[in-house]
């Protein structure tokens, strides 16, 4: 597995596998049920996340299709495990950012979205 695709900390030990996953839904960059088909990127308003360093647990082989399924209900779900700091994401745009653990849902819900409408704080643009 190249080194960019293992996530970073110590008590990483399963290797092969990586965190580093697009999340696919109804309302995200990667949307239907398997997150293969995407909208057009010119389309996709800014800020707006497309890769996450998802939970530890939620981990696949590097090589495999597998990405993580977005819950509109609970944005957080696979996104955070018991570390301190807090979510990695990869914006359209390019820009990798610290999303924090108290981020609320629906702010988290906004910055997953890919609707113009929604609201988006100015401290996550």
């Amino acid at each position: 597995m190249p080194a960019i695709y293992q996530p970073p900390g110590p008590e990483y030990t399963d290797l092969g596998k990586t965190c580093y996953l697009a999340p696919f839904g109804q309302k995200v960059a990667f949307y239907g049920k398997t997150g293969r088909t995407h909208w057009a990127i010119s389309k996709i308003p800014d800020p707006t996340i497309l890769i996450v360093e998802a939970a530890r647990d939620r981990a696949v082989e590097w090589t495999k299709p597998v990405d993580l399924p977005f819950d509109e209900n609970d944005p957080w779900t696979g996104l955070h495990d018991s570390r301190e700091r807090g979510l990695m994401v990869l914006y359209l745009d390019g820009a990798v950012r610290e999303v924090p653990v108290s981020t609320a849902n629906n702010v988290l819900r906004a910055l997953f979205s890919i609707r113009s409408s929604e609201r988006v704080p100015a401290e996550f643009r």
